[in-house]
């Protein structure tokens, strides 16, 4: 029997009718045939089919949804910068795991908190300004701040606000981005720190100079009444002989700060730190009071570094000194000693030390400690945490150049209550394969009439070396500048061995004047005079071996009479 198609009309029927049974209406269903379910059935299981392809694809979709959603979380979550949605309330919204661990919180801890209460005192007003003018314009704001974590402890952080719409179109929140600059802060603070140090330096050596050429005249005019045949009283030489000391009490402060500008002489050879400690602790034994233990701590190991013992020792000894009257109950004061690599990419210090090999000296105490604001301004020339009469300033001054001229580095932690560790880091020097020697004392000789040719700009320091060498028995020719000197050793070609010049003088310096005199006599030898000597890398270059000797003032004349007795003797051997 011949199969006939279903009408389409009848299916719609159909459809009709099951909807109407579906939302619970009665009606008649006519008897269906055989023939009418089959194509009916057909159809039910041709929509089954598209419907579960469609729910297939929905799945996918929201799969890949999911999916999306967890790459925008992650990126969000574990961006390099704290993102924060805040509320107009000033209440957290929203933030994502960065800035959470920025704040040294959880996510859901930091939702409905005010992000007020992580902006730290002095930053307050700031950020109130930072918020008012983002919500008055509705342009981008930016600030810099200081933000307390959850823990309690602080940092620097960039802030980057935009205004927010909401569905309505009002602007009822905004969106801060965080980002960490404190090593930058602290990377601007060392320059600016560097930076007021070397101004300050360059103000102690005018300083210096000129009162070197002060305490010049002072030492040197008591020095010639008090060891000259003058026929004094008893109570006028002691008078003289204490102005004498105060003078030379007063050098040492210069000295102080012509070593914290780095313009001191220095004597630098190798040196291995151990047995050199070891005998600054036997020294320091007997001056530390019992109540403080001194301990002595270096693994094993070589610590030999090129330096100038006498220098090094009055560093230490300072900090030494400052750990003492920090613990006037008594306590512990520790040295050590310890070798490092550094790579460069070490942190924790105040300083940046740059690659290489250190040895790191350690002086530490468990005394009064240092307050926070203080620490900046140790190292700075008149700055002391000690009360009027305790101490005027220059001690750590002192050690900042000393450590500075042997190329090493200085670092401060301290804790109120706990104690200070001040951390110096000096380069290695390889095993040396002979310790140099120090240079045997010159004989003292009195002059034997010859003449010799004193260059200086100051009439009074001028007037005073000369008095010095006539009593030391030489003939003294003087210019108060360079042009005169020329013209004077032209007039006395011939007569004149040795100049004694000053280094600093205006239109022709000493080194200036050294380059004309030798250009007339090659073999002719100078002795600079100077308030503040140069580097000892940086002499070699400027002022020849064997043409030319150092003289610091103020000058004393014991000083004095061995150098040029010396450098007369050199230019003996050479004729």
């Amino acid at each position: 029997m011949e199969r006939k198609n279903p009408d389409p009309h009848s299916f719609a029927r159909l459809r009709q009718q099951a909807k109407r049974i579906l939302n619970g209406q009665d009606i008649d269903l006519p008897e269906l045939s055989a023939q009418d379910v089959e194509p009916l059935f057909r159809e039910l299981q041709l929509h089954k089919i598209q419907l579960e392809a469609q729910s297939n694809q929905v799945n996918r979709l929201q799969e890949q949804l999911k999916q999306e959603q967890n790459k925008y979380s992650d990126l969000y979550d574990f961006a390099p910068v704290g993102y924060f949605t805040i509320g107009e309330n000033g209440r957290i919204l929203e933030v994502n795991l960065t800035g959470a661990t920025m704040l040294t919180a959880a996510k859901t801890d930091l939702i409905d908190q005010p992000f007020f209460q992580f902006i730290a005192r002095d930053s307050q007003d700031q950020f109130y300004v930072h918020r008012q003018q983002l919500l008055a314009t509705k342009i981008r704001q930016r600030a810099e701040l200081k933000l307390v974590r959850n823990d309690g402890t602080q940092f620097y952080a960039q802030l980057e606000s935009i205004v927010i719409p909401n569905k309505k179109g009002d602007f009822d929140r905004f969106q801060t981005t965080m980002f960490d600059i404190t090593e930058r802060r602290q990377a601007q603070a060392r320059v600016r720190h560097q930076e007021k140090m070397a101004a300050v330096g360059q103000l102690a050596i005018g300083i210096a100079h000129d009162f070197n050429n002060i305490l010049q005249t002072i030492i040197g005019n008591t020095e010639l009444l008090v060891n000259g045949h003058y026929d004094l009283p008893l109570a006028v030489r002691r008078i003289l002989q204490n102005l004498n000391q105060q003078g030379h009490s007063a050098t040492q402060l210069v000295r102080q700060l012509l070593e914290f500008s780095r313009r001191s002489m220095s004597e630098q050879h190798p040196l291995a730190l151990v047995p050199f400690l070891k005998e600054l602790v036997t020294l320091l034994e007997h001056t530390i009071p019992e109540h403080v233990k001194l301990i002595l701590d270096y693994p094993p190991d070589q610590y030999w570094l090129k330096g100038d013992a006498s220098q090094l020792e009055q560093a230490f000894l300072n900090l030494v000194v400052n750990a003492r009257d920090a613990m006037p109950d008594g306590g512990e004061l520790k040295l050590s000693l310890s070798r490092q690599q550094r790579t460069g990419a070490e942190t924790g210090a105040a300083v940046q030390i740059p690659p290489g090999d250190w040895i790191i000296l350690r002086v530490s105490d468990t005394g009064t400690g240092i307050p926070e604001p203080y620490l900046p301004h140790l190292f700075e020339p008149f700055f002391t945490t000690k009360t009027a009469g305790e101490g005027v300033g220059l001690g750590l001054a002192q050690v900042y150049g000393i450590v500075r001229r042997h190329g090493g580095y200085i670092d401060v932690t301290s804790t109120v209550g706990q104690g200070t560790t001040f951390s110096l880091y000096l380069p290695v020097l390889p095993i040396p394969a002979e310790i140099a020697t120090d240079p045997k004392p010159v004989e003292l000789t009195q002059g034997q009439g010859e003449t010799l040719l004193v260059v200086e700009d100051e009439p009074t320091v001028l007037e005073t070396v000369r008095f010095s060498l006539i009593h030391l028995g030489y003939n003294v020719l003087t210019a108060g500048s360079g042009r005169e000197a020329l013209e004077l050793y032209d007039q006395h070609s011939g007569e004149i061995p040795l100049v004694l010049t000053d280094m600093t003088m205006p239109e022709m310096g000493g080194m200036a004047l050294a380059e004309a005199l030798w250009a007339k006599d090659p073999d002719l030898t100078v002795i600079v005079l100077t308030g503040y000597l140069l580097e000892p890398e940086t002499t070699g270059e400027l002022l020849p071996e064997g043409k030319v000797a150092y003289l610091q003032k103020p000058l004393r004349i014991k000083q004095l009479s061995e150098t040029v007795s010396q450098a007369l003797k050199q230019r003996q051997s050479k004729a």
